[in-house]
């Protein structure tokens, strides 16, 4: 069977015209053939190549050139029908290759092949070693902590992503830490916790003289080294960050949470960071809504204190805040011979985090902290991390529902919940008790545009409907409806008196209605309202709780014969009964004379 072929390479291979007596185009490939991953060329043997005029030729090419090259092909001499492919894996290449070849007759002079065959050559991977590297010492001032960074130590391997060190010889003239714990000889750490600043340097400060520590590296079957670091010692060391500890966690909901509690700074060489300055960022994984403050523990010993943008240390003055909402990094400019590295270890511990929004990200937040010591630059980048707690939100009731009808006359209500955490699925809605007024049916939501009840009046009054909502992560919410059904004689509000129904073209219509409220609960105030055909310009003012003024500055331009038919809706906002006023407005010409 073929298959799907990948950057196909040709290789020709003539072999010297000559007769084997063959009828039939042959050739015989081995349906196998296994070689190391470490392989030099090797020869394949393909046999019994013949075509009915002698004349053969044969192409081969590699199904994936990425992993298996072909070097070429050639006829073996004294072995007559025999020729060989030679075949070369790409380094660190490893599984299943299929290899295709196609024999042609040089004399029928078609350039279609007259055979097509296949072979698997599969390539069995080899452990490679990893490789170890030192590619700089370590460099820092008398008795200051660095980083050991993978400029400094590093380690790869082809065939393994998870590499261990093992410290052979520990350092004589300082510590090497794994966070905030003495490594000593036969420790373990990984190329991990080099690549995330886990791993540094604190010099013991006794004298200058250089320092080293040596280690070895394993893939966990082959081990490498020793390799040794150097170490150098002179003047005007960076401050060094550390993040130790468990990662925090910051609660949805729960206001603002320390993110970085066990924050250490170091930088014996500086004794207050003036001019300096402490970032710290959310990146790749922040919103719009998170928020990087600094809390206000207060005036006390070791506390951070937090007044608007002014940042103190014990009560005295260390420096301003300059940013931190949204994507924008936190930035603290530090000033006054207070802002000592306690000081600003200090203000790393007090950083908080929040996100105010209703459904945030939760997507574990990464930080990049860096300071500035204003004398020497800034401290390698270090990340630290803080996971999200979510909090699973109820649904979100529509505020306000209510329905009022008349008898016999059903209404339906839209109902409208939200559920910030499930959005890919609606709220269930169903019916928890019956009003005693009136029947209520709840509808196919996904026919209707969304879900709605069907409420059937059967007797006057007021009832109560109660209804529940079940989001898909089974958190429920209630709501209550009033149903108010009017009777007949309660048909309330209505007018007392009736606007104008002809108009002049080019004059205005001013007119005051008022509304008999007697049926209507006590110091009930309408609302005002148009239906249908309302003319352009037309506004309605409510004049008191029962009466509304209704204007419009007729456009002498409007044609004589024009006719407009709306209402005038008075509703009682109480109870939600409206009352109507048709309104069938006869635009006239003006009088002849007229001025």
């Amino acid at each position: 069977m073929l298959r799907p072929m990948r950057a196909a390479v040709f290789l020709p291979l003539l072999v010297a015209a000559s007769c084997w007596g063959a009828t039939a185009p042959t050739m015989v490939l081995p349906s196998l053939v296994t070689i190391s991953e470490d392989a030099p060329l090797t020869y394949i043997t393909i046999t019994g190549i013949a075509v009915a005029s002698g004349s053969p030729f044969i192409a081969a090419y590699s199904g994936d050139s990425e992993r298996l090259e072909l070097e070429g092909a050639e006829f073996m001499a004294g072995a007559p029908g025999s020729a060989w492919v030679k075949v070369i894996p790409r380094p660190d290449a490893n599984g299943q290759v299929w290899v295709f070849v196609q024999l042609f007759d040089m004399a029928s002079g078609s350039p279609d092949p007259v055979l097509i065959d296949s072979m698997r050559v599969q390539i069995t991977p080899v452990n490679d070693p990893p490789l170890l590297y030192a590619t700089a010492a370590l460099r820092l001032a008398r008795g200051a902590r660095a980083e050991v960074a993978t400029a400094n130590l590093t380690a790869s391997d082809v065939d393994n992503t998870t590499l261990t060190f093992t410290l052979t010889q520990a350092p004589v003239r300082g510590q090497l830490l794994l966070d905030e714990a003495d490594l000593a000889a036969g420790a373990t750490f990984t190329q991990v916790d080099v690549s995330n600043h886990r791993l540094s340097y604190r010099h013991g400060g006794a004298d200058d003289a250089p320092d080293s520590f040596s280690v070895t590296v394993s893939d966990g079957t082959v081990t490498v080294g020793p390799l040794g670091v150097g170490v150098t010692f002179g003047a005007g060391a960076v401050p060094f960050v550390g993040l130790p500890g468990i990662p925090a966690t910051w609660r949805e909901r729960g206001g603002p949470a320390l993110v970085l509690p066990a924050a250490v700074v170091e930088d014996p060489d500086t004794a207050a960071m003036t001019g300096g300055q402490v970032t710290v960022a959310v990146v790749g994984s922040g919103q719009g809504e998170d928020r990087l403050d600094i809390h206000d523990f207060g005036f006390g010993s070791g506390q951070i204190g937090r007044s608007g943008t002014a940042v103190t240390y014990q009560g005295q003055p260390i420096g301003t805040v300059v940013s931190g909402q949204g994507t924008a990094p936190l930035r603290v400019a530090l000033s006054g011979p207070y802002a000592t590295p306690a000081a600003v270890q200090a203000l790393l511990r007090a950083v908080t985090f929040d996100n105010p929004s209703r459904d945030p990200s939760i997507s574990p937040r990464i930080c990049e902290v860096v300071v500035d010591d204003g004398e020497h630059g800034s401290s390698p980048p270090v990340r630290g991390t803080w996971g999200i707690t979510q909090i699973d939100d109820l649904p979100e009731l529509p505020a306000g529902l209510r329905l009022a009808t008349l008898p016999g006359l059903s209404r339906d209500l839209l109902l409208g919940a939200v559920d910030p955490d499930h959005n890919s699925n609606r709220p269930i809605w169903t019916v928890r008790t019956q009003p005693a007024n009136a029947v209520v049916t709840m509808l196919d939501g996904e026919a209707q545009g969304g879900p709605k009840v069907r409420i059937k009046p059967t007797l006057p009054g007021i009832g109560s409907l109660e209804l529940q909502v079940l989001d898909d992560n089974h958190q429920v919410a209630w709501t209550v409806v009033p149903v108010v059904v009017a009777t007949l004689d309660e048909l309330r509000p209505h007018p007392a008196a009736d606007p104008p129904r002809t108009v002049v073209a080019g004059e205005a219509v001013d007119v005051v209605v008022p509304w008999d409220v007697r049926d209507l609960d006590a110091g009930a105030a309408l609302r005002f309202s148009t239906t249908g055909s309302a003319p352009t310009g037309l506004v309605l003012t409510a004049q008191g709780s029962d009466r509304v003024r209704v204007t419009w500055p007729v456009p002498a331009a409007t044609k004589a014969g024009t006719r407009y038919r709306f209402q005038v809706v008075a509703e009682d906002p109480v109870r939600g009964i409206p009352g109507f006023l048709p309104v069938d407005v006869l635009v006239t010409p003006r009088p002849a004379g007229s001025g």
